[in-house]
């Protein structure tokens, strides 16, 4: 089994996927789809309504693309987890079948209480768990796991598969400034037990959108085919 690098991807890209993405591109389509999903080749089926839920708005990040960039001057709050519940039942109300757990990137430790407040909520108002934050080692991620109830799905996404425009973008951050250490968290995922991945490319960030499309078809089949994981 292969380590999932970068170029590894990109490199599956450019021989399997580009030349058709930029065929499909040239066709018109009623319309995009929220999310893409690549299971069977069917986008057929129950439709998934999920919202954020925010236990910390901290970050120490600095990625020139996100409000929640460090140098934005605006009050940094971690919620205490009595007041995490009424916002997962809130959510549960409106009838949302999924909540992302979400916070900034600080340190592993504190990021990992801190999102098991958001999961523990999150399980108990009968949603499903998405969790959505930087960087876990695989430790923090079994412990996470542990709090789904066998139920969730890790997200990360990689906001751009050009390694040039990834690096730029993240030139002040801390963890996020090598491609592969990132990627290397889908894996680290895996091994902890989540059985189902969110990718996803911030479209617009490269300026080639067949490119990035292209390499998120890739990224998803190299986590299927030889990880086993629903993407």
């Amino acid at each position: 089994m292969l380590f999932l690098a970068l170029s590894r991807i990109n490199a599956v890209a450019e021989q399997t996927w580009y030349r058709e993405v930029c065929r499909l591109f040239g066709k018109s389509a009623p319309c995009l789809e929220a999310e893409l999903r690549l299971r069977g080749g069917s986008l057929e089926g129950a439709r998934e309504f999920f919202a954020p839920i925010y236990p910390s708005n901290r970050c120490v990040e600095d990625c020139w693309y996100c409000g929640f960039r460090r140098s934005n001057d605006f009050p940094r709050v971690d919620l205490e987890q009595e007041q995490v519940p009424p916002e997962a039942e809130y959510l549960a109300s409106l009838r949302y079948t999924h909540a992302y757990c979400l916070t900034g990137s600080f340190a592993a430790r504190a990021m990992t209480r801190i999102n098991g407040y958001g999961i523990q909520a999150i399980v108990q108002a009968g949603l499903v768990p998405v969790l959505e934050s930087s960087p876990f080692e695989r430790s923090h991620l079994e412990e996470l796991w542990a709090l789904t109830n066998g139920r969730g799905r890790h997200t990360l996404f990689m906001e751009t598969y050009h390694r040039a425009t990834y690096v730029e973008a993240h030139q002040e951050t801390i963890w996020k400034r090598d491609p592969d250490r990132r990627l290397a968290q889908y894996l680290a995922a895996a091994q902890a037990g989540w059985p189902e991945m969110g990718i996803g490319a911030m479209l617009g960030l490269h300026n080639d959108v067949a490119f990035e499309v292209a390499n998120l078809i890739a990224h998803a089949h190299l986590l299927y085919d030889e990880w086993g994981l629903n993407v």
